[in-house]
């Protein structure tokens, strides 16, 4: 498995005695863009903290969390450098409110292929599965409603899947989603293995002295039921909560 690196979906900047601000650009979408608004910071002595893109089309949306203590013009001089900029659409930037702190305040909703949605930490959803962890059938239909709809929203209609690898990119949106890394070791329409590393639920089986992810049974078997077009059994080999490097599913078709 290759490296993972963990990546900051909730802006927000945290720094005790320091200037901070927010800029957004909307920008041309093409190679440089970024490249060049960055440089406009830099040259006048203002670090970035935080950055993120969002092209919907030929146009794009580009945030900035900036700390410009050490800057060497005021920060409205420097960001209004970005209208003259024949690729620049529209700027708008905004300065703390609060001393030490900044969060963002023109990025609204988060999204996800375009879609809203609401940001949570896996502590706390596992903590909210908790209370319905003698619910199994419960448990394993909120899995598998996610799963048929993933399949729907996330792959192209039509996709042929023959490979392991194939299969594990479109499982990919577990990963996305930040459930788990998954790969698939084994494929054949009739039976499939998957193991997940970092498994969320795996969590949810330690604090109740389970060994069985329910809910991640219910979203492959969902998943994989709506991509293949018949009903799948998944039932897992074993649980990373019991020790093991990683949980196994076994996926049959019936």
């Amino acid at each position: 498995m290759s490296q993972l690196y963990s990546r900051e979906m909730f802006s927000h900047y945290i720094a005790r005695n320091r200037k901070l601000a927010e800029v957004v650009v909307i920008a041309e979408n093409k190679p440089g863009v970024l490249a060049v608004l960055a440089n406009v910071l830099s040259e006048h002595g203002i670090n970035i903290v935080s950055c993120s893109t969002t092209p919907t089309g030929p146009v794009g949306s580009i945030f900035f969390l900036v700390d410009y203590t050490e800057a060497d013009k005021p920060l409205s001089e420097v960001i209004s450098t970005y209208g003259k900029l024949g690729f620049v659409k529209e700027y708008h930037y905004r300065e703390q409110v609060l001393p030490s702190i900044i969060f963002t305040n023109y990025a609204f909703p988060p999204t996800l292929a375009n879609r809203r949605v609401i940001v949570i930490e896996v502590e706390k959803f596992i903590k909210l599965l908790s209370e319905f962890v003698d619910r199994t059938d419960y448990l394993k239909q909120l899995g598998r409603y996610m799963g048929e709809y993933d399949c729907s929203m996330y792959v192209p209609e039509g996709v042929e899947v023959k490979k392991p690898s194939e299969l594990s990119e479109l499982l990919r949106v577990l990963q996305v989603k930040g459930f788990g890394v998954p790969e698939v070791v084994e494929f054949s329409v009739e039976r499939s293995k998957i193991v997940i590393r970092e498994l969320f639920e795996k969590e949810l089986g330690e604090a109740k002295e389970r060994d069985h992810c329910v809910f991640t049974c219910g979203y492959l078997e969902g998943f994989l039921s709506k991509l293949f077009g018949r009903e799948f059994r998944v039932e897992e080999e074993y649980c990373a909560s019991v020790g093991k490097p990683h949980c196994c599913f076994i996926a049959t078709s019936r």
